[in-house]
């Protein structure tokens, strides 16, 4: 029997794409950290403000983006509230919580977490399923919220259900030799454009849709294959279908199959209108979360070709920036590892993973 990654892919949105600091290596300056900080943190605080204290742990680097993308494409700029996050006596900064961006991204988030519990009950081992089942009666009602919230705004949420749900069918038919291999990550795909696209909607910015469907399929395939080729030992293992283990050409375009992706996320990108954050949002997007993926899939060069980065339009040029030499005060250095951006503290030189706590008052930063 070979078991179905199921909806594991699309519950790895939340961890994919990089997070800035304030480093010293020219890729954001403090007023843009800042804003990416007020978006992270204003999104834990809805998390927990919706869905009780134990969302606030549900809070991630790929929700807050979907959070600040919408919140870039309004008319209106959002509004934020002077207040902490998860120390209560922490110094106050500006945290972007009460808009609809943040309602939007935290019911995204909680539909994420349910359909990956309900996958770990189907698929899961036996010491796995007793905890998913728990974790199930707790986020049940979650759920029935964040569905409400998503209805109320016309997003199809039964349509990307159903999608997902089709991951499963598609796999087996590949394990079996009847559908081709490359087309495996094509339902994650679809529901990764379907949530996109809805930031423009939720944003009033009808426009954007089809370039932010565009960005968000992309990123669905590359969650896709990344997460496989990551999983590959461990679905070896346990029997689990893995694109990787069932197609030799899978493996060899890897790469290419990436460098696309980021290059057609680039063209998108290029053609969407954004009212504000449009540095920040490049910089996650198309300099920082590029050079992770390749770290992640441990593809050689450390850095994807310039080809695939030149195709986004930058409507101004970076001045560079010199006098930003902190960390997030020195808040890595006591809970996580350097941020993306960042080159390793041990003197590697290479990018590395940046914990979602990094940008938050847990650390006093």
């Amino acid at each position: 029997m070979v078991l179905n990654r199921g909806q594991t892919s699309f519950f790895s949105m939340f961890g994919f794409l990089a997070s800035p600091c304030r480093c010293g290596s020219g890729c954001l300056d403090s007023a843009e950290v800042e804003t990416y900080r007020g978006f992270f943190c204003g999104l834990a605080n809805r998390l927990h403000g919706d869905y009780g204290p134990m969302g606030r742990f549900l809070v991630n680097r790929d929700a807050t983006f979907l959070s600040l993308l919408t919140a870039a494409q309004a008319e209106e700029r959002p509004e934020a509230e002077w207040t902490t996050c998860c120390n209560p006596l922490a110094k106050k900064r500006s945290r972007f919580q009460s808009g609809d961006h943040a309602e939007f991204a935290a019911a995204v988030t909680i539909c994420g977490l349910t359909a990956k519990i309900r996958d770990e009950i189907e698929d899961g081992g036996r010491l796995k399923r007793p905890v998913f089942r728990a974790a199930g009666r707790v986020t049940n009602a979650w759920e029935g919220r964040a569905t409400r919230v998503l209805d109320e705004r016309g997003f199809p949420v039964d349509e990307v259900r159903k999608e997902l749900a089709r991951q499963s069918a598609l796999e087996t038919r590949i394990a079996a030799g009847e559908e081709d291999c490359d087309l495996a990550s094509g339902p994650t795909r679809q529901a990764f454009g379907r949530i996109f696209e809805y930031s423009a909607v939720v944003a009033g910015r009808e426009k954007n849709r089809e370039a932010t469907r565009r960005i968000g399929e992309e990123l669905g395939d590359a969650i896709y294959w990344l997460d496989a080729v990551t999983d590959c030992e461990a679905d070896r293992k346990q029997g689990r279908f893995n694109p990787f283990l069932d197609s030799t050409g899978a493996a060899a375009s890897f790469g290419k199959r990436l460098e696309g992706n980021f290059r057609r996320i680039g063209e998108a990108f290029s053609a969407l209108v954004l009212n504000r954050y449009e540095a920040v949002a490049e910089t996650v997007l198309l300099q920082l979360t590029p050079t992770r993926a390749l770290a992640v899939a441990g593809v050689e060069g450390g850095s994807f070709p310039e080809s695939a980065l030149a195709a986004s339009s930058s409507k101004r040029k970076r001045k560079k920036r010199s006098g930003e030499t902190k960390w997030w005060h020195h808040c890595c250095d006591s809970c996580c590892t350097p941020c993306d951006c960042c080159p390793s503290r041990g003197g590697g030189g290479s990018a590395c993973d940046a914990c979602d706590c990094c940008p938050c008052d847990c650390c006093n930063c």
